[in-house]
């Protein structure tokens, strides 16, 4: 069934002609071999009647010139005349016995007994008349000519008679045997069209089935998805997609609509939260209250279990935790050397990391209940002009789909406020990079990497700030969840 839903649909609507063209092929076969048994049995029946009929014909000519020649012989003076005569008479015979012979071999079997009578009925007035002829050819003509006045010669005429009455009937039988015949082609072709007319519905009856299946039914699934689109419900499954026709060429440029949609959607939702968070960051008065906000806020775009931001020091050997999100020890000190870890791998290598925990021998978040253990963990490095400025380490339940870890980032667009391009934004990194991008301190106390103080002033002209240290150019792995009609958010 799949090789056929792969089909075109041109090429379904010729399968549908099969039945059609078979049922033609084989209607015109059957009207080929009945007319053909019809021709080859009812012409064969005619001709051999209208034979019969024309051999009888001249049998019958032959007993009136018998007839003929008798009356001759019996008023003939001349003795050699009668001899004459009496051959001709002996002659006529023998073609009569040949034509009856012949119309015999020809006539239907169900008038060959009457044939046979007429002869032995002819043959027996031959004996009679007989003596009358040896009489004539010794010269008693007179009484010849009595005897058959009497009516010697009655059986010949009998024979006629009987003869043309068999002709009339063989004609008749003829006239029947065409009607047959006619009756016999009229079903053939009767039949011939009933067959092409069911190979015909049979079709319609397919074409009217591929039509329903394969264009209205795939049409409403189609405007429906078109619909969902159109109304921003962007989870929504796209069928068909797998479809090697123009049914799955239409619904694959239709899923690229709708992925189109989706990221459109996400940025637009990406900028937003960008510029929320970027208003909650402002507040930010050191490392461990930015990491905070900055991971609190991630924990509001994923479904995030823990979250630790890691800078480097002064001298960018070593990376230190400075806060994070649902920490078991919040300050208990963490450090990670280059190369150290899979947070100073990350760092080293400027790419997403990730690992899988099992059993029990996973990082355990507290709970009020006892331990709660994460699948997944991911380590994302924060890029600044070729540096890393930064390291997130993420912890979550659910894995990523393939989608949400592939680098497929916008054009950048300035940061609002500091003139800078920041590096591609889609995922919880690039939120979390441009969140600290956008983030601005002033003046204040030093801060705890031995960078610049940070407050709430506003900041002067070459004071170092956050934003300096976490321009972004993160490498792309998280994607945010879609924000819902709610206000709420989902992976």
């Amino acid at each position: 069934m799949s090789l056929f839903a792969d089909l075109r649909i041109r090429t379904k609507l010729i399968i549908a002609l099969v039945p059609l063209a078979v049922m033609v092929m084989a209607a015109g076969l059957y009207a080929s071999m009945e007319m053909m048994r019809i021709d080859t049995r009812y012409n064969g029946m005619v001709e051999q009647s209208l034979n019969a009929t024309l051999s009888l014909n001249k049998a019958s000519d032959r007993i009136a010139a018998i007839c003929q020649l008798l009356l001759k012989e019996a008023v003939e003076d001349s003795t050699d005349r009668t001899v004459r005569l009496d051959a001709e008479i002996d002659k006529a015979v023998r073609d009569y016995t040949q034509l009856m012979t012949s119309a015999n071999g020809q006539a239907p079997a169900s008038v060959q007994p009457r044939l046979a009578g007429i002869s032995a009925q002819f043959e027996e007035s031959l004996l009679n008349l007989r003596p009358l002829r040896a009489k004539a050819l010794n010269g008693a003509h007179g009484d010849m000519l009595t005897q058959l006045r009497a009516g010697a010669a009655s059986g010949l005429e009998q024979a006629r008679a009987q003869t043309a009455t068999l002709v009339d009937e063989i004609r008749l039988g003829l006239g029947n045997d065409s009607q047959a015949a006619a009756h016999h082609t009229i079903r053939a072709i009767s039949i011939t069209w009933a067959v092409i007319a069911l190979g015909l519905l049979a079709s319609i009856g397919i074409a009217l089935w591929i039509v329903q299946r394969e264009v209205v039914l795939v049409l409403f699934s189609l405007s429906n998805s078109i619909r969902d689109v159109a109304d921003g419900r962007l989870d929504q499954p796209i069928p068909f997609r797998e479809r090697k026709n123009e049914v799955g060429a239409i619904t694959r440029a239709l899923a690229t609509l709708q992925q189109g949609a989706k990221e459109r959607e996400t940025q637009s939702w990406v900028k937003a939260e960008v510029a929320d968070t970027s208003e909650v960051l402002q507040s930010a008065e050191d490392f461990g209250h930015f990491a905070t906000t900055l991971l609190s806020r991630v924990g509001a775009s994923v479904e995030l279990m823990y979250g630790a931001l890691y800078v480097p020091d002064a001298a960018h050997a070593r990376f230190e935790r400075v806060g994070g999100f649902a920490l078991q020890d919040p300050d208990k000190p963490y450090s990670f050397a280059l190369n150290e870890g899979l947070v100073g791998q990350a760092a080293v290598e400027g790419r997403m990391l990730s690992a899988q925990t099992q059993g029990n021998d996973g990082v355990g978040i507290p709970t009020g209940l006892g331990l709660l253990r994460p699948n997944h963990l991911y380590f994302l490095p924060v890029i600044n002009q070729g540096n890393v400025a930064a390291v997130l380490e993420l912890a979550s339940a659910q894995a990523l789909e393939p989608r949400q870890q592939r680098p497929d980032p916008p054009a950048p667009r300035p940061v609002p406020g500091t003139g800078r391009h920041p590096g591609p934004v889609g995922t919880p990194a690039d939120l979390a990079s441009v969140r600290a991008g956008k983030a601005q301190c002033g003046d204040g106390h030093a801060g705890p990497s031995g960078g610049a103080a940070v407050g709430r002033a506003a900041p002067r002209k070459g004071s170092a700030t956050l934003a300096d240290r976490f321009h972004p150019r993160p490498h792309p792995g998280l994607r945010p969840r879609r924000p819902d009609p709610a206000g709420q958010h989902r992976l």
